[in-house]
């Protein structure tokens, strides 16, 4: 088969499983795991009684990735005056290949002694420059303050729905719950990493058993939990708690990935670990090559999922999404025409594809510069042209393909020139707003004949796609910039997950991603393909870097 090398768009590869983990991990809390708590333990009871600012509680333990120890988790409880202050820190490495990734998220949730939320925030480091987001929690609404490239974004949300507790008062409520000898705790709560979304806690009582911890082995009981999350995806995991209620063990799985969480000496919270690999492990091998996939035009593929349901894909743009059971369905994939979007003609339906966020801010200046460069020759409202060009731009921009960003916000991307398909897909994005074209981005797949030593595979991927009137009305277009100019897209992109990337709502974009990974099938049925041209398209003046 012909070998297409990606000399010059290493942005093949994950980027994604990097941002479903540091989404994901904050299940892993103590704080959401209150809910194992079986008597009143003696730390508790310390809790009641301790002086003003003081720390109350701290749980140290190691976050194990694929059976290796990946990072540290650490959250304390405080009585701060008259309120409760939880806190977290989360940190941990993954490799793509060779190239070490590491990853931060902190949490804090302030709340009065009763349960009344008062504040929270969350801070990330998934590139060089963090995130931060601040929730203040009013009678009425929640106002949010998002900072990245150190520019403030201050929007207002709804308060979440009721019926929700506060860290510090679902750890309460949890172990009264217990102590009566309850067989199964239910109870909703939000974390600061997670946004506003709100989930369901479910922990079901099960037998006692001896596990190992440190080394040794230890009486417990097993608690079966399960994560409902707004989405109405469900995550389920066992836990293991010692006979004063503290969490010992927590096991689970996100698609094929395993996850653990074991207690460990305060002293382990300074070490550092090597994470696992999670890229090349996580390619999928379709049942056939695919023969010059950047000229395909339109694909149908079988996706299929192992022990387990396949959730629903996008059935918009170019892409067709048909059920077949529920692990299986037919994904037919038109790269040369798009569907026409559904009701998304009311100004109010765009405002989202439109407004700014931490990771995608069309009102920055440097990516105002760099937009304005790029379609300084092509007419206003040649549309479609317009967006070529800024899709051109942005690939010939980020000059240095690199697998190390997390997952960098199109501020910083515009700065560093730096990054692979997600740095690609949001920095496009911010510049096809920044010029009144409503945009998304996309999570998915791409077909690779050759990458990081392996053939004929498909890689997790990013990418954008714009509203653009075409052939009478407006469609969702798809736009890879990490593909050279004369190749906006083709149709080995499946699209999993479409997003606006709205502060506070990464996580929950991400989640239809979980069941997929490392459980994937693809049969590829059939394929057409355009003609190979005989001259290369000659690149486009990217404008100002």
């Amino acid at each position: 088969m012909p070998t297409h090398v990606f000399a010059t768009c290493r942005t093949h590869a994950l980027p994604l499983a990097v941002t479903l983990v540091a989404g994901t991990l904050w299940l892993f809390h103590p704080s959401a795991h209150a809910g194992t708590f079986e008597p009143e333990s003696a730390t508790a009871k310390q809790a009641e009684v301790a002086p003003e600012s003081v720390v109350t509680r701290k749980d140290t333990y190691i976050v194990e990735m694929e059976g290796q120890p990946a990072g540290t988790s650490v959250t304390t409880e405080s009585r701060e005056g008259a309120n409760i202050a939880t806190r977290s820190e989360m940190k941990f490495s993954l490799r793509r290949g060779e190239v070490e990734i590491k990853i931060l998220v902190q949490t804090e949730f302030i709340e009065t002694a009763d349960g009344k939320p008062i504040s929270m925030k969350s801070r990330q480091v998934l590139a060089s420059l963090p995130k931060e987001e601040t929730y203040t929690f009013g009678d009425q609404e929640v106002t949010i303050v998002t900072s990245a490239m150190g520019k403030p974004i201050t929007t207002t949300k709804p308060l979440p729905p009721g019926g929700w507790l506060t860290p510090a008062k679902a750890t309460r409520t949890a172990r009264e719950m217990a102590k009566k000898g309850e067989e199964k705790i239910v109870f909703s709560t939000i974390d600061p990493s997670n946004g506003l979304n709100v989930v369901q806690m479910e922990r079901t009582r099960d037998k006692k058993e001896k596990i190992k911890v440190g080394g040794q082995e230890v009486d417990a009981r097993k608690w079966n939990t399960a994560v409902v999350m707004s989405t109405g995806m469900r995550i389920e995991s066992a836990e293991w708690v010692d006979e004063d209620g503290e969490l010992l063990r927590s096991s689970m799985s996100f698609g094929g990935i395993s996850m653990n969480l074991v207690r460990a000496a305060e002293a382990d919270s300074g070490r550092t670990f090597k994470g696992p690999e999670l890229m090349v492990n996580l390619f999928v091998k379709p049942d056939k090559p695919i023969n010059d996939p950047r000229r395909s035009k339109m694909m149908t593929y079988v996706l299929r999922v192992k022990d387990g349901e396949l959730p629903d894909l996008p059935s918009e743009a170019g892409q067709t999404f048909t059920r077949i059971d529920a692990s299986s369905a037919t994904v037919a994939v038109n790269a040369v025409q798009s569907a026409l979007a559904p009701g998304k003609d009311h100004p109010e339906s765009l405002k989202e594809y439109l407004d700014s966020s931490s990771m995608i801010d069309a009102r920055d200046e440097k990516i105002a510069e760099l937009a304005s460069a790029a379609v300084k020759d092509v007419p206003a409202g040649q549309m479609a042209a317009r967006a070529e060009a800024l899709r051109r731009a942005v690939y010939q921009h980020i000059n240095k393909k690199a697998l190390d960003v997390g997952f960098g916000s199109a501020s910083e991307t515009a700065r560093s020139g730096v990054g692979d398909c997600s740095e690609h897909g949001v920095l496009l994005a911010a510049m096809l707003r920044q010029q009144g074209i409503p945009a998304r981005v996309v999570a998915g797949l791409i077909y690779a004949d050759q990458f990081a030593g392996e053939r004929g595979i498909f890689g997790y991927h990013m990418w954008t796609q714009a509203l653009i009137e075409k052939n009478g009305g407006k469609r969702w277009v798809d736009l890879d910039a990490t593909l050279p100019p004369g190749t906006p897209s083709d149709a080995t992109h499946i699209a999993v997950s479409v997003t606006a990337l709205a502060d506070g709502e990464l996580q929950s974009s991400m989640m239809n991603l979980m069941p997929l990974l490392g459980r994937l099938e693809i049969e590829v049925q059939n394929a057409v393909a355009t003609p190979r041209e005989k001259t290369a398209p000659k690149p486009q003046p990217a404008g100002t870097r």
